[in-house]
């Protein structure tokens, strides 16, 4: 996968911080716990290598990017299942897109980079700023690799950082592993989760009960009667022991009761009646 660099404020401020993580795990600008955007033009603040090719406009891992535009290779979503989801149940909760980059990691599809060639913003305006402050990457290659010869190849990492920082909000960071609930890949529980599920464990526990009790009250006020149930039987048995295919009297070959077989005599007798329509349609043409 590949990635461009995203801005508002016309080139001054990169967009999809929340998304965006580094070959180290980490942000790519530095947001306190206070959730202050002070910092905003330091990017790769904590990973030297990183800021050095950025700031020479040469391509650079990450281990997650959208940034405004990403093309990528189509083989982990066909043939390793990846596709664009939630979380899992206790696992951080991040964006789709880093999300979909972790599952790249899981399936062994690991060289994701940013471009920063490549600058765009969310309307006209906002781009045309960003591409007079950093360039059209048209100009940008030219000079790279044309004029200053530079090396544009990414020596890769063939494993993702160990820690990626999960960012639920802008006021709870923490470090988690990259491969967080890989394993189980349980579904997360909307039901009781707040919007960046950044509640304490205790008012989560509440809040779970009281789910809970409203659950069993309304289980107790179903009606059985409205729902089918299927017990995994390909027979027609809807549970009881009872097959739909019978026959009232409990009888499974269309018995019905005194010893004769009413399908049997049917199908003789259609079969009777469409020899003879056949031979009159015989006579009719004069042929046999």
């Amino acid at each position: 996968m590949v990635c461009s660099m995203d801005w508002v404020d016309h080139g001054d401020t990169f967009y999809d911080s929340w998304i965006s993580r580094s070959i180290t795990g980490d942000m790519f600008i530095e947001i306190p716990q206070s959730g202050s955007f002070d910092f905003k033009q330091n990017l790769f603040w904590n990973d030297p290598g990183t800021k050095k090719r950025f700031e020479e406009k040469l391509p650079f891992q990450v281990y997650s990017c959208w940034n405004g535009g990403a093309v990528f290779t189509a083989r982990p979503l066909l043939k390793h299942n990846v596709t664009f989801r939630a979380s899992y149940k206790d696992e951080c909760y991040m964006g789709e897109p880093t999300l979909f980059c972790k599952d790249f990691w899981s399936a062994g599809f690991g060289r994701i980079a940013v471009v920063p060639s490549v600058n765009v913003g969310y309307n006209n305006e906002q781009a045309l700023g960003a591409k007079e402050k950093f360039g059209y990457a048209s100009d940008i290659v030219w000079t790279t690799e044309k004029v200053e010869h530079r090396d544009t190849r990414i020596r890769w990492k063939p494993t993702p950082p160990e820690l990626v920082k999960c960012e639920p909000d802008w006021h709870h960071p923490s470090w988690v592993k990259w491969d967080e609930e890989q394993d189980r890949q349980r579904p997360f529980d909307w039901t009781h989760s707040g919007y960046f599920n950044a509640h304490s464990k205790d008012e989560e526990k509440e809040k779970h009960e009281a789910f809970k009790s409203e659950e069993e009250e309304d289980d107790d006020d179903d009606d059985d009667d409205d729902f089918f149930y299927y017990d995994g039987d390909d027979d027609g048995d809807d549970g009881d022991g009872e097959g739909e295919d019978e026959d009232e009297d409990g009888d499974d070959e269309g018995d019905d009761g005194d010893g004769k077989d009413e399908n049997k005599e049917e199908d003789d007798k259609g079969g009777k009646d469409g020899g003879e329509e056949e031979e009159e349609e015989e006579d009719e043409d004069g042929e046999e």
